[in-house]
């Protein structure tokens, strides 16, 4: 009974925390500007931008299903796609990526809860070092323009710690030094459950052709994410240096990853505004890109809501 006032009382805080940071943003906000861009949209533009949104879901399906693998899972990538699609219909009303991850593996569990849980963390895991690698591409290339070579310090910090975070979840030895501490955990055999997922992650680290082909595609769904950007600029005829995305929106994804608000709710927005208000675009049109990109994939993962009745899980 606690836990189910407390989870319902995590749920309303969220939402709170989402009201609370729109409320700031859009009191700031003149909307004449952004009611005249919508009044001019190019609606091929906009066709393409929900295409894009669809590829990016494959992206998701192929890499899961690559990683899958490696446990000797062979799920379809149909099969995985219309999971990716309910677990982001689901993700409008949870805190950031948690709906989507708990969707895949629901649906999945049956191959091995374990397996399933281990291949979403490391999926994790990759997606999140290519952002920071992506980051970093970016940085250096604003730095050589001659735009600030702080960020590309930044941008190399992070992406330093992340490798060295990278290798020690890989590391044997790393395990082996702490093992007789994670074992003292005797609370529900926590700590034998601990070990047993862990090494889990070794059988991900012997198979580097699919962990390196994972980070690959970890690239293009960030490319793809860049230019669904690029497109919604274009949709509304909006004129500016697009190699700006290629470093604030691997950024913006990292802070819409922290689940304090309902599916990074104001999170996003507020990130868009800050960053692109640093290279001259108004405020009003930063948020403009943001709530366009939520819509694009909110309408997208209608799908999923329209297939959730229909598929089945070893839930069920």
């Amino acid at each position: 009974m606690a836990g189910k006032i407390r989870s319902v009382s995590l749920k309303i805080l969220r939402f709170l925390i989402a009201f609370f940071l729109m409320y700031l943003i859009l009191k700031r906000i003149d909307f004449d500007p952004i009611i005249q861009h919508i009044k001019t949209i190019n609606y091929f533009w906009l066709v393409i931008s929900f295409l894009l949104a669809l590829l990016l879901i494959y992206f998701n399906a192929l890499r899961w299903k690559i990683l899958l693998r490696t446990h000797s899972v062979d799920a379809g990538i149909w099969k995985l796609y219309r999971i990716y699609l309910i677990g982001f219909f689901f993700n409008n009303f949870l805190p950031s990526s948690i709906g989507l991850d708990t969707v895949r593996t629901v649906y999945m569990k049956e191959h091995g809860l374990k397996e399933v849980a281990s291949s979403v963390l490391v999926e994790r895991f990759i997606g999140i070092t290519a952002l920071f690698f992506y980051s970093f591409i970016g940085a250096v290339i604003i730095g050589y323009m001659k735009m600030g070579m702080k960020l590309v310090l930044y941008a190399s910090l992070l992406l330093i710690i992340m490798i060295i975070i990278f290798i020690m979840s890989f590391n044997k030895k790393f395990l082996i030094k702490f093992k007789p501490l994670v074992l003292k955990i005797k609370y529900k055999n926590i700590g034998k459950e601990i070990i047993t997922f862990y090494n889990l992650f070794f059988e991900f680290a012997n198979n580097k052709k699919k962990m390196f082909l994972a980070f690959v595609i970890s690239m293009l769904m960030q490319t793809t994410i860049i230019a669904i950007n690029i497109v919604i600029a274009k949709m509304y005829s909006i004129q500016m240096n697009y190699i700006f995305f290629f470093v604030y929106i691997p950024i913006i994804s990292v802070l819409s990853m922290v689940p304090i608000s309902i599916n990074a709710l104001g999170v996003r927005e507020g990130s868009y505004v800050y960053f692109f208000s640093r290279i001259g675009i108004a405020k009003e049109i930063s948020l403009l890109f943001s709530l366009t990109y939520l819509a694009i994939t909110a309408i997208t993962s209608l799908i999923g809501g329209i297939m959730f009745p229909f598929e089945k899980s070893s839930k069920r």
